[in-house]
């Protein structure tokens, strides 16, 4: 289910969920994983109705691409965030996590940006050629293609185990 949602500013961005009834709380987890906006400091409303933490968002009849209002409060300008560092070890074709990497390279990035497009950068960094295939293991988990940066809780300097 993609949601679109619009800030006091008219600004709008759109975040995909999984299309089972989502929690309002879960939605404000990926906001602040995507802008480091405190969940606390968030408030949804849909058709001018102020949206509970402890309901789903389909309670409220918000469906695939509809328009939620993300209200704020202020928060100090340290805390928030819309991009990381990452630390990509590549170690050829043994992708055991722990062994240090042939090549390793950092790479300062947005947490909108696609994995696939993330993919290109790293290959290019690292001087892998363009059609080989790559994947990133992030905790044990693969970071899918389909996927945003943000949709994964990483924070600077995450350690990222690239291999063929």
């Amino acid at each position: 289910m993609d949601l679109t949602f619009q800030k006091p500013d008219f600004d709008k961005f759109t975040i995909r969920f999984p299309s089972h009834g989502v929690g309002v709380s879960e939605v404000k987890v990926k906001i602040q994983n995507y802008f480091g906006l405190p969940t606390n400091f968030q408030t949804l409303c849909f058709n001018g109705t102020i949206l509970d933490d402890s309901m789903r968002v389909t309670f409220y009849g918000v469906t695939h691409k509809s328009t939620v209002m993300l209200m704020y409060r202020d928060v100090p300008s340290k805390n928030l965030r819309s991009s990381v560092t990452l630390y990509f070890a590549y170690g050829g074709h043994t992708g055991r996590r722990g062994v240090a990497g042939d090549r390793n390279v950092y790479v300062h990035e947005s947490l909108m940006s696609e994995i696939a497009d993330l993919k290109s950068i790293v290959k290019a960094k690292l001087g892998i050629q363009a059609y080989e295939f790559i994947k990133f293991m992030y905790k044990e988990e693969e970071m899918m293609d389909n996927r945003v940066l943000g949709d994964y809780p990483v924070t600077d300097n995450t350690y990222v185990e690239v291999s063929k």
